[in-house]
């Protein structure tokens, strides 16, 4: 925890984290973190993937509940491009095995556990998620 994030979030590398507990879409996921001044997590560097996966586990029992990240390939299917920056997701990736899916109907990015790490998967935009992962820059 650090002052300068909003009580409730975490920091890291001049980010603030937050994991709802709400149950969300990926598109009320989205505009609940907008409405809190912040964007869908992006997880596009190792490190930063270590810290959302010791939050994660932390708050977490080992299972398959979705945690949103801002990632989508809507636009174009097939092209993955993070929502708070419009850039493409290609310098880091941790897909699960067997996805990405290239299907019309799964253009949203989520992290699960994959026994104990934690992986990308894609969903539907209204697909229900235990936890969002909410960030803002400080």
């Amino acid at each position: 925890m650090c002052l300068d994030c909003p009580v409730g979030w975490a920091s890291y590398n001049g980010e603030c984290f937050h994991f709802s507990k709400s149950t969300a879409s990926w598109l009320d996921a989205q505009a609940a973190c907008r409405q809190m001044g912040g964007y869908l997590a992006t997880d596009d560097n190792k490190e930063k993937h270590d810290f959302l996966t010791n939050i994660a586990s932390v708050i977490h029992s080992f299972g398959e509940t979705v945690f949103w990240l801002g990632g989508d390939d809507y636009l174009f299917e097939g092209v993955w491009r993070w929502e708070e920056t419009g850039g493409p997701v290609v310098s880091f990736t941790k897909w699960a095995p067997g996805y990405p899916t290239n299907s019309s109907d799964t253009n949203c990015l989520g992290m699960v556990f994959v026994d104990t790490e934690l992986m990308w998967k894609v969903g539907t935009l209204l697909k229900l998620s235990k936890y969002t992962k909410c960030a803002q820059h400080i």
